[in-house]
């Protein structure tokens, strides 16, 4: 039996705005484990988002008692 992973699913979607005269993107990203929705304007917005969530289930499993046996 494979030992149990530690694992996170974030949705990405990003869509081109299309009444700006630059036509720039925009998009979000929901972490469907919380249910938090961050919503971006620009592409480097995605990977901070999903760095800082995963950053606060580490500082959560380091909390004593944090653990199942």
């Amino acid at each position: 039996m494979e030992p149990q992973r530690d694992e996170r699913v974030f949705l990405v979607r990003m869509w081109r705005e299309r009444e700006s005269a630059s036509r720039s993107w925009r998009g979000s990203v929901h972490d469907v484990a919380t249910g938090r929705r961050f919503y971006v304007t620009a592409p480097g917005e995605i990977t901070d988002f999903i760095a800082v969530s995963l950053e606060q289930v580490i500082e959560i499993d380091e909390r004593p008692g944090s653990h199942q046996p």
